[in-house]
């Protein structure tokens, strides 16, 4: 949804059919232009400096969960934002399953 406050409109599109929830965003960037958001297990965006007032949107890291089925278990994961086609920068392999709703969020120190 693109909102526009000064002509009090709100324009809809759909950017993909498939179903999504928990949308994020580059925490800097709430409420303000950004081109990348991450839904795909609920990825919550971790800057790779948060200090850096020049960094490109998106120059962090996605923590995210896998769920591996033929083991019955779901590893946490840290996708570089920049490469998320590639392999993932950690991973960690539980023991057991985690529930897929498993909900997450990053706040930043003060």
């Amino acid at each position: 949804m693109t909102v526009d406050p000064r002509h009090g409109r709100v324009r809809q599109r759909t950017l993909d059919d498939r179903p999504h929830e928990f949308p994020q965003a580059n925490g800097s960037l709430v409420a303000r232009r950004h081109r990348y958001g991450y839904a795909a297990g609920e990825a919550v965006f971790v800057p790779r400096d948060p200090g850096a007032r020049a960094a490109a949107e998106d120059d962090g890291y996605a923590p995210a969960y896998a769920h591996d089925p033929d083991r019955g278990a779901a590893d946490p994961l840290i996708l570089a934002d920049q490469d998320f086609t590639g392999e993932p920068v950690a991973r960690v392999h539980l023991p057991g399953r985690r529930p897929l709703g498993l909900r997450g969020n990053r706040i930043p120190d003060a």
